[in-house]
Protein backbone atom coordinates (compact mmCIF):
# COMPACT_ATOMS: atom_id res chain seq x y z
CA UNK A 1 0.00 0.00 0.00
CA UNK A 2 1.29 3.62 -1.33
CA UNK A 3 1.79 6.17 1.33
CA UNK A 4 -0.22 8.77 2.09
CA UNK A 5 0.47 12.37 3.19
CA UNK A 6 -1.80 15.04 4.16
CA UNK A 7 -1.67 18.82 4.37
CA UNK A 8 -4.12 21.16 3.95
CA UNK A 9 -6.73 18.95 3.17
CA UNK A 10 -4.61 18.03 0.33
CA UNK A 11 -4.24 14.37 -0.53
CA UNK A 12 -0.56 13.62 -1.82
CA UNK A 13 0.34 10.30 -2.96
CA UNK A 14 3.95 8.78 -2.41
CA UNK A 15 4.38 8.71 -6.22
CA UNK A 16 3.35 12.49 -6.75
CA UNK A 17 5.50 14.18 -4.11
CA UNK A 18 8.51 12.17 -5.80
CA UNK A 19 7.27 13.74 -9.23
CA UNK A 20 6.88 17.23 -7.48
CA UNK A 21 10.24 17.09 -5.80
CA UNK A 22 12.13 16.10 -8.85
CA UNK A 23 10.26 18.52 -11.05
CA UNK A 24 13.33 21.04 -10.56
CA UNK A 25 11.37 23.86 -9.85
CA UNK A 26 13.08 26.25 -7.03
CA UNK A 27 11.30 28.37 -4.72
CA UNK A 28 11.95 32.40 -4.68
CA UNK A 29 14.64 31.46 -1.52
CA UNK A 30 15.77 28.85 -3.77
CA UNK A 31 16.39 31.24 -6.14
CA UNK A 32 18.09 33.81 -4.80
CA UNK A 33 20.40 31.37 -2.88
CA UNK A 34 21.34 29.61 -6.40
CA UNK A 35 21.89 33.21 -7.44
CA UNK A 36 24.48 33.51 -4.42
CA UNK A 37 26.16 30.15 -5.06
CA UNK A 38 27.40 30.87 -8.24
CA UNK A 39 29.74 33.85 -7.02
CA UNK A 40 33.19 31.93 -6.57
CA UNK A 41 34.73 35.26 -5.76
CA UNK A 42 33.80 37.99 -3.36
CA UNK A 43 35.12 41.81 -3.40
CA UNK A 44 35.34 41.92 0.10
CA UNK A 45 36.43 45.10 2.22
CA UNK A 46 36.99 44.14 6.13
CA UNK A 47 37.23 46.65 8.71
CA UNK A 48 39.89 46.76 11.84
CA UNK A 49 38.64 44.19 14.26
CA UNK A 50 36.75 46.53 17.23
CA UNK A 51 38.02 46.27 20.83
CA UNK A 52 35.03 43.62 21.78
CA UNK A 53 36.38 41.50 19.22
CA UNK A 54 33.65 42.51 16.54
CA UNK A 55 34.60 42.18 12.77
CA UNK A 56 32.85 44.36 9.80
CA UNK A 57 33.05 43.27 6.57
CA UNK A 58 31.15 44.51 3.40
CA UNK A 59 30.75 43.63 -0.22
CA UNK A 60 28.98 45.12 -3.10
CA UNK A 61 25.67 43.45 -3.93
CA UNK A 62 27.00 42.70 -7.21
CA UNK A 63 29.55 40.79 -6.30
CA UNK A 64 26.97 38.25 -4.41
CA UNK A 65 25.29 38.01 -7.37
CA UNK A 66 22.30 40.25 -6.50
CA UNK A 67 20.52 43.71 -8.69
CA UNK A 68 18.78 46.15 -6.87
CA UNK A 69 14.87 44.25 -7.84
CA UNK A 70 16.35 41.60 -5.80
CA UNK A 71 15.82 43.25 -2.18
CA UNK A 72 12.20 43.83 -2.57
CA UNK A 73 11.80 40.18 -4.78
CA UNK A 74 13.23 37.98 -1.71
CA UNK A 75 12.27 39.15 1.63
CA UNK A 76 13.99 36.34 2.85
CA UNK A 77 16.87 38.87 2.60
CA UNK A 78 16.46 40.83 5.82
CA UNK A 79 15.58 37.73 7.69
CA UNK A 80 18.35 36.64 10.34
CA UNK A 81 18.83 33.01 8.16
CA UNK A 82 20.10 35.13 5.61
CA UNK A 83 22.05 37.06 7.54
CA UNK A 84 23.99 34.04 9.68
CA UNK A 85 23.94 31.73 6.35
CA UNK A 86 25.42 34.07 3.85
CA UNK A 87 27.68 35.77 6.34
CA UNK A 88 29.16 32.33 7.79
CA UNK A 89 29.58 30.95 3.47
CA UNK A 90 31.54 34.08 2.74
CA UNK A 91 33.82 33.69 5.66
CA UNK A 92 34.14 30.15 4.69
CA UNK A 93 35.06 31.17 1.35
CA UNK A 94 37.20 33.72 2.07
CA UNK A 95 38.65 32.42 5.69
CA UNK A 96 42.29 33.75 4.39
CA UNK A 97 41.59 36.59 4.22
CA UNK A 98 39.80 36.73 7.94
CA UNK A 99 42.96 34.93 9.26
CA UNK A 100 44.67 37.95 8.94
CA UNK A 101 42.19 40.05 10.96
CA UNK A 102 42.78 36.96 13.82
CA UNK A 103 46.63 37.37 13.35
CA UNK A 104 46.48 41.41 14.09
CA UNK A 105 44.95 40.95 17.08
CA UNK A 106 47.26 42.45 20.13
CA UNK A 107 48.47 39.55 21.62
CA UNK A 108 48.26 40.83 25.20
CA UNK A 109 44.77 41.31 24.68
CA UNK A 110 43.90 38.08 22.36
CA UNK A 111 42.59 35.59 25.40
CA UNK A 112 40.52 38.55 26.46
CA UNK A 113 38.73 39.71 23.14
CA UNK A 114 39.15 36.51 20.74
CA UNK A 115 38.50 33.66 23.79
CA UNK A 116 35.92 35.82 25.94
CA UNK A 117 33.07 35.40 23.43
CA UNK A 118 31.36 33.43 21.59
CA UNK A 119 30.33 34.39 18.33
CA UNK A 120 26.23 33.69 17.84
CA UNK A 121 25.13 35.09 15.00
CA UNK A 122 25.54 37.83 12.05
CA UNK A 123 24.51 41.42 12.01
CA UNK A 124 23.41 42.52 8.78
CA UNK A 125 22.98 45.61 7.02
CA UNK A 126 22.24 47.04 3.52
CA UNK A 127 22.86 50.22 1.96
CA UNK A 128 20.43 51.07 -0.93
CA UNK A 129 22.46 54.12 -1.44
CA UNK A 130 25.85 52.94 -2.08
CA UNK A 131 24.71 48.62 -2.90
CA UNK A 132 26.68 47.09 -0.64
CA UNK A 133 25.46 44.59 2.20
CA UNK A 134 27.62 44.80 5.79
CA UNK A 135 28.47 41.85 7.94
CA UNK A 136 29.30 41.96 11.22
CA UNK A 137 30.59 39.12 13.63
CA UNK A 138 32.48 37.88 16.43
CA UNK A 139 36.26 37.36 15.35
CA UNK A 140 36.19 34.15 17.66
CA UNK A 141 34.30 32.39 14.70
CA UNK A 142 37.15 32.82 12.29
CA UNK A 143 39.02 30.95 15.29
CA UNK A 144 36.24 28.66 15.61
CA UNK A 145 36.46 27.85 11.93
CA UNK A 146 40.23 27.44 12.03
CA UNK A 147 39.77 24.79 15.05
CA UNK A 148 37.18 23.06 12.73
CA UNK A 149 39.73 22.42 9.85
CA UNK A 150 42.45 21.44 12.02
CA UNK A 151 40.59 18.70 13.60
CA UNK A 152 39.19 17.86 9.96
CA UNK A 153 43.52 17.34 9.58
CA UNK A 154 43.60 15.64 12.54
CA UNK A 155 41.23 13.35 12.28
CA UNK A 156 41.63 12.40 8.85
CA UNK A 157 45.57 11.55 9.59
CA UNK A 158 44.54 9.18 12.34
Amino acid sequence: MEDIVIKDKYILSKKNLIKNCSSWKFSNDGELFLKIFKNSIFDIKIEPVGKDGDVIFSLSQKSIGLVDNDIKKYPIIKSNFFANFVGELIVRKNINKFIKTLLETNPEEYRKVVCGFNHKNFGMFVCSKSKTFKFQFHISLVQGILTEDLNNIVVVKK
